[in-house]
């Protein structure tokens, strides 16, 4: 395994269609990975020193927004969700929600396959303000910490979270330096809360998100269309930095507990109209996948993606919360799915506090890919230290490697 900071140069395997990383057919995967851990203590501590930290003021005013293509884009949401819903009862055990993941983020209605106008009008209201239920709890932050909690902080933990926003802010300029701030700002689709700084309005993981992108769609730059599968996308946010790459922009494809999926549908759909997305429709993977810019699917139907489909596999902090059979089922799918790159951020030891989590060292092995970094988390958030000690890691399929030496 490759220390933290080291570079690795790959040739490329061109029978697999990767064409030139860059001129030299060579590319330095890991120079981004840089030794954190001081600076985001660092950040910390500066955040504690008064009149030298950057302000994120906790902002919770309502910033609700009809997008101009809400009916439809409501309507399509829940109809996919209606037939994933369905069809999730004939799913195997392994796709079932469990572990940390027993109680999703249910909706206080049950959608149908064909939704009438009043439906659509009074589920669009929901989820126009979707940040502000209990849809999202769990996803950026411990269960339960969602806009009623997070808009009666104390001073104490105001002044907590200011000092975690510092250590990441600064942790994202020196990983993405050339990143604008403004690209930050969230979109008013969900009524978003978070944090007002330098006039944006940010939510808790956009620099998380930010970084990601920039570092997959870099890993990637070669490949004109690459596809990118993430596992447990949450509401949409990292496929939403994903895709307004204004260079080649990857096929994305979502895989999601059905609630989730939904909320991804909806934020997707609302922020780019005019991308061609294919919402589940009950008949599994789409025959002409080539023709979508994304592609939304329950995560049951993980098994049907085609073999060696996706060029990069991605998961964030959601398969150790699952069940080992769980796991175990979706390490044996990324194994066969993963084309080049799985790259993920996910505890490497045990949780902190009383959650369920299995870290990656229990994970089974993969077959097919070889770990070639895996570093301390850069957030100071996941940090060795913290209650959620996590590692970056980025794993290589053996083809490339072999051909690389």
């Amino acid at each position: 395994m490759a220390k933290q900071g080291s570079q690795i140069k790959l040739s490329v395997a061109s029978r697999l269609g990767l064409g030139k990383f860059v001129a030299s057919s060579s590319y330095i995967l890991f120079s981004r990975f840089p030794a954190i851990t001081a600076n985001a203590a660092a950040g910390i501590r500066l955040a504690s020193q008064e009149g030298k930290a950057e302000v994120f003021a906790p902002f919770t005013d309502s910033v609700e927004e009809a997008q101009d293509n809400e009916k439809e884009a409501v309507a399509d949401s829940l109809r996919s969700y209606s037939i994933a819903k369905r069809n999730q009862s004939m799913a195997a055990p392994a796709y079932l929600p469990g572990g940390g993941w027993s109680h999703t983020g249910e909706f206080p209605f049950v959608a149908s396959t064909e939704p009438t106008g009043s439906e659509i009008m009074e589920r669009a209201a929901y989820l126009r303000n979707f940040f502000r239920t209990n849809a999202i709890s769990g996803m950026w932050d411990e269960p339960g910490m969602i806009f009623g909690s997070f808009s009666k902080l104390s001073r104490a933990e105001a002044a907590f979270k200011n000092g975690i926003m510092n250590a990441h802010y600064r942790s994202w300029l020196e990983a993405v330096p050339s990143a604008d701030l403004g690209g930050l700002d969230a979109p008013h689709v969900g009524n978003p809360w978070g944090y007002m700084f330098k006039g944006h309005l940010l939510y808790e993981p956009v620099f998380e998100y930010s970084y990601q992108a920039h570092y997959i769609n870099g890993l990637l730059a070669h490949l004109n269309t690459p596809a990118v599968l993430e596992i447990g996308g949450g509401f949409g946010g990292l496929a939403y930095h994903l895709l307004r790459n204004r260079g080649k922009r990857p096929r994305y494809i979502g895989i999601e507990l059905p609630e989730k999926m939904l909320l991804q549908a909806y934020y997707l759909r609302s922020l780019f109209p005019d991308s061609r997305i294919f919402s589940y429709d009950g008949s599994g993977w789409p025959k002409n996948a080539e023709d979508y810019d994304v592609i939304l699917l329950p995560n049951y139907v993980l098994p049907g993606v085609p073999s060696s489909y996706a060029d990069m596999v991605l998961n964030f902090r959601s398969l150790p919360e699952m069940s080992l059979a769980t796991i175990t089922e979706y390490i044996r799918q990324i194994d066969r799915i993963g084309r080049l790159f799985f790259y993920h951020e996910n505890i490497y030891k045990a949780r902190g506090d009383a959650g369920h989590g299995i870290p990656t060292v229990d994970f089974p092995p993969l077959s097919n890919f070889t770990s070639i970094v895996s570093a301390e988390s850069r957030w100071l958030k996941y940090g060795a230290q913290s209650p959620y000690p996590c590692h970056e890691n980025l794993l290589i399929r053996n083809e490339i490697l072999e051909e690389a030496r």
